[in-house]
């Protein structure tokens, strides 16, 4: 069934900072932010995809993650240094864009900059043992830059998005249980794992109508309402 793509909304006052981020390298960090703003561009939005990380991993050619015709601006942390990579963010915010940051698996310099300016924090984490606490360790490192004298006092609201679940895995309730045990918040969408996300390399991101788009459409429904619900955020 084909899927229709939302109209371009109207002009906005203040867009967003969405930030994808674990201390835990391979939760799927760069998959997610690239297809997050994929999708936000194919909604008619204005989007920036920011590289924080110094392996690049959405940069590198043999990602697959960007065409030679990327039809969003993207830009790379550790070419412009952290005045100007904030003062971009924030400019292209303002201007109603959705910017879309991709972080290292450990705390930058750049990380922590961006972190203090984003309006909501994604943390991927695998249905997995292995990903719960280094989740809960990024949470806490979330939790102390909020109440930071930088962050000025506003909320830095974050959610925990299960990522490259397996289907019938009993597993994927205990870590959500898990982590809502521990008052972690637990997005209901999630990412299925599936071999066309493999195949980004040699295929590209997969068009915004497939199946296996599917679920990023919905999470980002999910996210959208979760910026005009968080008391302070810049969404319209």
């Amino acid at each position: 069934m084909a899927v229709s793509v939302k109209k371009a909304r109207p002009a906005v006052d203040r867009g967003a900072v969405v930030v994808v981020a674990n201390r835990k390298g391979g939760t799927g960090k760069s998959l997610l932010a690239r297809c997050l703003a994929e999708c936000w561009h194919k909604r008619g939005r204005s989007v920036m995809l920011v590289d924080t990380d110094p392996q690049r991993g959405i940069h590198r050619a043999e990602s697959g993650f960007l065409p030679p015709d990327c039809p969003f601006e993207t830009l790379i942390a550790d070419r412009v240094g952290i005045d100007q990579l904030r003062a971009r963010v924030a400019a292209h915010r303002d201007a109603g864009a959705v910017v879309v940051v991709d972080t290292a698996g450990f705390l930058t310099e750049e990380n922590g900059a961006i972190l203090l300016d984003a309006d909501l924090v994604l943390i991927p984490a695998q249905p997995s043992l292995d990903d719960v606490y280094p989740s809960l360790d990024t949470t806490t490192v979330i939790e102390q830059l909020e109440t930071s004298a930088a962050r000025g006092g506003r909320p830095l609201p974050y959610r925990v998005v299960l990522n490259r679940v397996k289907p019938r895995v009993t597993l994927t309730d205990v870590v959500r249980q898990m982590l809502v045990d521990v008052n972690v918040p637990v997005l209901a969408s999630k990412i299925m794992e599936r071999v066309r996300f493999e195949e980004i390399k040699l295929a590209g991101v997969p068009s915004y109508g497939s199946a296996a788009m599917g679920d990023f459409r919905a999470l980002v429904d999910e996210v959208e309402n979760v910026l005009m619900s968080v008391e302070g955020a810049p969404w319209r």
